[in-house]
């Protein structure tokens, strides 16, 4: 069995896998809104049952991955010119900004660097004009 072989059955698995889990989320969906419609009529509370009734869409085939990689494709494909000319002004923009003078920035005003005040030592006053004083 070569690798293509291989890539197709793994593909198929995926596929059938991918669209059984859509089904069980949609089921599972369903039952937690029916159960809440169930308490808020048990409460009396009619006008909330209406807004609870909401409709879930269905899974379809189309959301599957064979049906969404022609998809992405498709949609890379035509979204390419609009990316193209976003990129293409990006570039412009960034090459008018090289090609623009430079404008002179503003000095910074020196740092003043604050440092601590040495203060004066203390002094003590001459002993011999108190001893006079005695």
């Amino acid at each position: 069995m070569g690798m293509a072989e291989v890539i197709v059955i793994l593909f198929a698995i995926a596929t059938v896998g991918q669209y059984l889990m859509k089904w069980g989320a949609y089921f599972e969906q369903k039952l937690t809104l029916q159960d809440q419609v169930k308490v808020h009529k048990r409460v009396g509370r009619k006008a909330m049952t209406e807004q609870l009734a909401i409709e879930i869409p269905k899974p379809s085939v189309f959301d599957t991955l064979p049906i969404q990689i022609p998809k992405l494709i498709w949609y890379l494909i035509v979204s390419l010119p609009t990316a193209l000319g976003f990129i293409k002004g990006a570039v412009e923009q960034k090459i008018e900004n090289i090609n623009r003078a430079p404008t002179p920035e503003p000095e910074p005003e020196p740092v003043r660097v604050k440092t601590v005040r040495k203060r004066n030592k203390f002094v003590p006053p001459e002993v011999e004009q108190y001893r006079e004083a005695i």
